[in-house]
């Protein structure tokens, strides 16, 4: 009897901790509409560019695009503490995961960018390791773990298949040689983030209603 109530009080526990973390993705739906739009954006410019040969505004946009969402980020977890949003340790798990994958994102984005400007290159020396064209299938799977790791913690199948949809189009556009490359990782991006990022901030705001 005593194993069987310690049994239902583990329970508990990890289902409170399920249903906590759930909350902090619906709180975050709106950062990745926000994210996942400035990406989109970003795709957008790199594929004109492509197209027109010219590059020499990519790098700038990119800057000024990571610089916001960067800041963006910054504020609302300004905001969080400054009101005194408790949060548990599925949560903490959580941002140390998102936070740590848009660091390395962010990372990867730079340092493969940077060859297409060419004044930059002539004083900055680029990787030779990573094409530049390899950034959105690599991001790509990036984000298919960040997805993954994330529904596993909340037992939420609906994250866990976006997840595997971030890692099939990674798949597939490693293996595209054109510029089509920016749209199909523009389309994943509304398509993976963007979309349920509303689904998830909609549900936030039913639950704080009460509805």
């Amino acid at each position: 009897m005593e194993n069987r109530t310690k049994a239902e009080l583990e329970l508990e526990f990890i289902s409170g901790i399920i249903r906590d973390s759930r909350k902090k993705v619906d709180d975050n739906g709106l950062s990745g509409v926000v994210w996942g739009s400035l990406v989109v954006i970003g795709i957008m410019v790199n594929y004109i560019s492509g197209l027109t040969h010219n590059w020499d505004y990519a790098l700038y946009v990119w800057g000024t695009l990571l610089a916001a969402g960067w800041i963006y980020s910054y504020l609302k977890i300004r905001k969080n503490k400054k009101n005194n949003v408790p949060e548990t340790f599925g949560m903490k798990v959580q941002s140390a995961l998102w936070r740590a994958s848009g660091i390395v994102m962010t990372i990867i984005a730079l340092i493969c960018s940077i060859q297409f400007k060419r004044q930059v290159t002539e004083m900055v020396p680029y990787s030779y390791i990573i094409n530049s064209m390899a950034i959105a299938p690599i991001i790509s799977l990036i984000l298919g773990t960040a997805y993954y790791v994330t529904g596993y913690i909340n037992d939420c199948k609906y994250t866990t298949k976006l997840a595997y949809g971030w890692w099939i189009g990674g798949i597939i556009i490693f293996y595209m040689k054109s510029y089509n490359t920016f749209l199909v990782f523009a389309l994943m991006t509304i398509l993976f983030q963007i979309v349920p990022g509303i689904k998830f901030y909609k549900r936030s705001k039913l639950n704080k209603t009460g509805v």
